[in-house]
C-alpha cells in the first residue's frame, strides 16, 4: 500500500473493543459473538513516522435466516398493471410486476393488514433471474439493519418486473410482443411501483402510515421517478 511516496508499516484495528496490529500481506480472523453493526477503527503507520486515522462500519448477519419461518405470505394478486407509456421510439404499452407480502408484524399475521410496510424493487435484471423469494434474500441483511435501528418490526411488499408478452402499439399498428420488465424502462416501471402504491392504501391498518421504498440499482431510480411524479401529480407528500 502506497501514499504519496510513503510505504505502511503497519495498520492498528480495534473492532468490538479488542485490537489487532496487521502488517503488508498479513491477514486477521475476527470471529463475532452476535451479529448486527460493528464500529471499525483504523489508525495507519507510515515509514516516514505519520499517521492516519478512519472508521467504518460493518454489518455481521448471523446465522439465523432472517426471514421469520412463521410470516405469512400473501402474494398480491392479479399482477400489478401500470397505466400505458409511449418512450422515446414511439412504442407504447404498459409495464407489469407481481407482488407478494410478507406479513412479519404479530398483528399483520392476525387480521391481515399491513403495519410499517417497506416495499422492495428489483434492480436491473433483463432476463428476470431474481424473483420474489430470491429478492427476499438478497435484501434480508437490510431490513434487519433497518429494523434494529428504527425498532419497528415490519411487513416486507417485494415487487419484481417481470418478463410477459404485453400488448405494444406503434405508429397506429398494435401486436403483441415479449418485453424484459427487468430492463425496461424506468418511467414505465415506475408507473407500476405507483400503481402498487394506491393497491396497498386500503390493506394498511393505519391509512396514515408512511411507507418505505427501497430498491437496489435500477429499482433506485424507478422508486425516485415514481414517488417525485405522484408528488408532481398530487402536490402533497402526506397524499
Amino acid at each position: 500500500m502506497q501514499n504519496t511516496g510513503r510505504s505502511l508499516s503497519y495498520l492498528e484495528v480495534t473492532v468490538d473493543n479488542k485490537s489487532f496490529t496487521l502488517r503488508p500481506g498479513g491477514a486477521y480472523r475476527v470471529y463475532f459473538s452476535s451479529g448486527g453493526i460493528k464500529n471499525l477503527r483504523f489508525r495507519a503507520v507510515f515509514s516516514n513516522g505519520a499517521a492516519s486515522q478512519a472508521q467504518a462500519q460493518l454489518y455481521v448477519r448471523q446465522d439465523v435466516y432472517y426471514r421469520p419461518t412463521d410470516a405469512v405470505v400473501q402474494p398480491i394478486s392479479p399482477n400489478i398493471i401500470g397505466r400505458s407509456w409511449k418512450d422515446y421510439f414511439d412504442y407504447n404499452t404498459y409495464g407489469e410486476g407481481e407482488a407478494a407480502s410478507y406479513l412479519q408484524h404479530p398483528q399483520s399475521k392476525a387480521d391481515g393488514k399491513l403495519r410499517n410496510v417497506v416495499v422492495l424493487l428489483d434492480g436491473y435484471d433483463p432476463i428476470d433471474e431474481r424473483k420474489i423469494d430470491r429478492i427476499a434474500d438478497e435484501v434480508g441483511p437490510l431490513l434487519e439493519v433497518l429494523e434494529t435501528t428504527t425498532g419497528k418490526e415490519r411487513d416486507v411488499v417485494i415487487l419484481n418486473f417481470i418478463t410477459s408478452r404485453r400488448t405494444v402499439s406503434r405508429y397506429g399498428s398494435a401486436y403483441a410482443q415479449e418485453v424484459e420488465g427487468g430492463a425496461d424502462f424506468i418511467e414505465r416501471n415506475a408507473l407500476v411501483l405507483v400503481e402498487l402504491l394506491n393497491r396497498l392504501k386500503p390493506m394498511l391498518a393505519d391509512p396514515t402510515q408512511k411507507i418505505t421504498v427501497l430498491g437496489p440499482s435500477m429499482g433506485g431510480l424507478i422508486s425516485r421517478y415514481a414517488l417525485a411524479g405522484t408528488l408532481l401529480s398530487l402536490g402533497s407528500p402526506a397524499s
